[in-house]
């Protein structure tokens, strides 16, 4: 049996065992109409969208709980996702469905909490979250992500939920979390024809004018058994540092692509690749300030090289953060970021053999919380190039939230940012929550 339909069979039966202590549903919902509009290009309108994510939890006993979160989306101008997603990175288990060209639903998350002992596991459809960095990934690996809207949006809305099973158990002082993911769901890039479609030269092979190319499909991995993801992670409070020791051998949610010029059309299929991650992370409070720390080592990592006669060559990828935030004005935080990756440049690989990032979020609150203030800006030392978002939102209600924000890109075409130079735009966001 597929092992995430043996996942579903598992929650079944716990739940069928279970049903006479079961408590009456705690049932709430987010919804969210959101607008943005191209500053330049006429004043386009990239998107126009309601979402509903309603959730459940039902309690199971004392120690048993069951949650399930959906997720419901009209897009009404079909800019950022041209005739909706090919699915193709997703597992069968993973995937949305579709109705029409404006429609979506998504399972967003379904899992069960339950304890053994000591163990505490979470068995189902989820999020993972390793890390503290802002803005960009160094840990933080175990979920892909969505760039329908480039890496504007929060990482929990970003980030694709996977099926696995997630396990706490402590050894003395310390916690080692245990990882089996089969869910074989990788990085969603949005068609060519998306507003936040990917066009700098980087991410692209390196081809010749006259060159005619055929993209084939991507060759995914294919047994749930082997090539599923297996991630540990040891976590303890030592001398006021809180210190994590981290390892993943996955696959790396960005294909290679590969091209083959042994015909008169040149083929170029992506192919997804294992590596193991290894590294860690340590933060500490000292007075108004905390310092934060994370350290990443992929042993195998594919870029594309104008030497290698496959246009992909591998290499080692060592990353790492170093952030550092300040709490000390009142209701304020103001936290900056230095992040730097460094890989082997031999074979010809393209990339640089060295990419430094900087970042900073101000946030502000106002009238006792009601009111926020924020500023994220992220920008590359290398290509010059970078991302500014402004947010104020304000608690209208409880449970009502009135947002307004401008995203301003900058840069040559090139860079990671620069290549959305004239995707800068304006937003508004209404949000209920019951």
């Amino acid at each position: 049996m597929n092992p995430t339909k043996l996942v579903l069979v598992s929650m079944a039966i716990l739940l069928i065992a279970n049903q006479a202590d079961a408590d009456a549903p705690e049932v709430g919902f987010q919804a969210q109409i959101g607008i943005a509009s191209a500053v330049e290009r006429g004043g386009e309108v990239q998107k126009s969208e309601l979402t509903f994510e309603p959730r459940m939890d039902v309690w199971f006993g004392d120690n048993v709980r069951l949650t399930g979160i959906g997720l419901v989306r009209v897009d009404f101008t079909d800019k950022l996702e041209p005739g909706r997603s090919s699915n193709d990175a997703r597992s069968s288990l993973s995937s949305t469905a579709t109705f029409g060209d404006h429609v979506e639903f998504e399972l967003r998350e379904l899992f069960v909490d339950f304890e053994l002992g000591e163990m505490q596991a979470r068995v189902g459809k989820q999020q993972v979250v390793w890390g503290q960095a802002d803005g960009l990934r160094i840990l933080d690996v175990i979920n892909p992500l969505s760039f329908r809207e480039f890496i504007l949006p929060d990482f929990e809305d970003r980030r694709i939920p996977l099926w696995m099973v997630n396990a706490e158990v402590p050894i003395g002082e310390a916690t080692l979390q245990i990882l089996w993911i089969p869910d074989q769901t990788y990085d969603e890039f949005p068609d060519p024809e998306g507003s936040f479609a990917f066009t700098s030269a980087k991410f692209r092979p390196v081809l010749g004018l006259d060159e005619i190319v055929r993209v084939d499909r991507a060759r995914k991995p294919n047994s749930v058994v082997e090539d599923s993801d297996f991630g540990l992670r040891l976590s303890a409070f030592v001398g006021g540092w809180d210190l994590t020791a981290n390892y993943l051998y996955h696959y790396q949610d960005q294909p290679a692509l590969g091209v083959d010029r042994s015909e008169a059309v040149t083929r170029i299929t992506p192919t997804y690749e294992r590596t193991h991650l290894i590294g860690g992370s340590a933060s500490k409070a000292f007075g108004d300030f905390v310092f934060r720390s994370e350290l990443g080592y992929s042993t195998d990592r594919y870029f594309s090289s104008v030497q290698s006669i496959t246009g992909v060559a591998k290499t080692h990828e060592l990353s790492g953060v170093l952030g550092l935030d300040y709490s000390g004005l009142s209701d304020t935080l103001i936290s900056g970021q230095f992040f730097v990756s460094a890989i082997d440049q031999g074979e010809g690989i393209v990339r640089d053999a060295r990419e430094e990032n900087l970042s900073m979020l101000i946030r502000r609150n106002f009238f006792n919380d009601t009111l926020t203030l924020e500023m994220l800006a992220i920008h590359n030392m290398d290509d010059s190039d970078g991302v500014v978002q402004l947010d104020v939102s304000y608690q209208f209600t409880s449970n009502t939230t009135l947002s307004a924000g401008a995203d301003v890109f900058y840069g040559t075409a090139d860079g990671l940012f620069g290549q959305f130079d004239e995707r800068d735009r304006l937003s508004l966001r209404i949000v209920v929550s019951l």
